[in-house]
């Protein structure tokens, strides 16, 4: 069975006056049609940013995200 949604090496960095900040830095995954995968970590972990990065209300710094074989970057 195909991916349903997969992510390869997705990173979101905001700039900040310190450098940049890495809210979300190498995460690879992929999720099989008809299942589940919780995400868990302390607050701050950058899991909502994660979450905003893979539906693009952030543009991500640099990865794929592969939605149903289509390439969504």
């Amino acid at each position: 069975m195909a991916a349903l949604i997969e992510l390869k090496h997705l990173k979101k960095y905001f700039p900040t006056s310190k450098g940049a900040l890495h809210a979300v830095d190498d995460v690879s995954f992929s999720i099989e049609e008809g299942t589940t995968l919780g995400v868990v970590g302390e607050s701050g972990c950058g899991k909502s940013t994660l979450g905003r990065t893979i539906i693009h209300l952030h543009e991500s710094t640099d990865g794929q995200i592969i939605y149903r074989g289509k390439d969504m970057c």
